[in-house]
């Protein structure tokens, strides 16, 4: 009875190291299969932040219709500069003149009252909540998970520790454009932060899938045991059907994935 204990405290023991081995033995195509619809998602997921860098601000043809209307717009000045010199000193030029204060006036609070609407660079403080929102909701995300992932102890969680600490420097990137007087970073830091945060939570998912996939293996292979010691019991005790072996196995395969979906979430 005791040589039995040993032997299944041993075979559970080792089940850790089979387990590793599983995974480092895997080949490229099942590393493929494992890893790349969640790099896939990781990266995608990242790159929804900064992809707005990647596009023309402005296509060619608007910028030569604008460089072409400038021109046109100078010429139209110069003539009417000569019209004004013409009708210099006429009832017409008088009305013009008094009109045209008036617009200008007009015109001098419209610009006033928009400075007074200014919100740190932003048009009004719609415009700054609405850019500032999402990224400090993004950063609270951002915290929340990494001291969730702090207080669960007992697990390897660098994969998750990388993860949650890549999505609050995207916050935090985000946030300080908006207090920085609308003043924009250059296309450098977009595309540096980008691919930073890219292979951060690239190595995070890698980590993270790794680990689960080597938990997957450990709780089938302690089962393995389990069901090996449980079934023989059964065999000698005529509790099994000789006839229907596959019916205890569709059953012990079921509850094993069961427990092993129940335990990763």
């Amino acid at each position: 009875m005791k040589t039995n204990h040993n032997s299944q405290t041993n075979a559970t023991q080792s089940t850790q190291d089979t387990s590793v081995d599983q995974i480092v033995t895997m080949t490229t195509m099942e590393r493929v299969k494992l890893y790349f619809p969640y790099l896939v998602y990781a990266v995608a997921l990242v790159t929804a932040f900064f992809i707005h860098e990647s596009f023309v601000q402005e296509n060619t043809t608007i910028d030569q219709l604008r460089t072409a209307w400038k021109i046109e717009k100078a010429e139209r000045s110069q003539h009417l500069e000569a019209i004004k010199s013409l009708a210099a000193g006429t009832k017409e030029h008088e009305m013009y003149m008094v009109a045209k204060n008036r617009t200008d006036t007009a015109f001098e609070k419209l610009k006033e009252a928009k400075r007074q609407d200014e919100f740190l660079g932003f048009p009004n403080f719609q415009i700054f909540m609405g850019e500032f929102g999402w990224a400090f909701g993004l950063l609270l995300i951002g915290v929340y998970m990494l001291f969730k992932d702090l207080y669960n102890k007992g697990k390897a969680l660098i994969g998750e520790l990388i993860v949650d600490t890549t999505i609050i420097c995207i916050s935090l990137f985000f946030i300080k454009w908006t207090f920085n007087n609308q003043q924009d970073f250059s296309r450098f830091w977009y595309i540096f932060v980008n691919v930073m945060s890219a292979l951060l939570v690239t190595l995070g998912a890698i980590l993270i899938v790794k680990r689960k996939e080597i938990e997957k293996i450990k709780i089938k292979q302690l089962f393995a045991i389990l069901w090996r010691g449980y079934y023989e019991d059964l065999e000698k005790k005529k509790l099994i059907d000789p006839n229907k072996p596959h019916e205890f196995k569709q059953f012990r395969v079921e509850l094993t994935e069961e427990f092993v979906e129940h335990e990763q979430k």
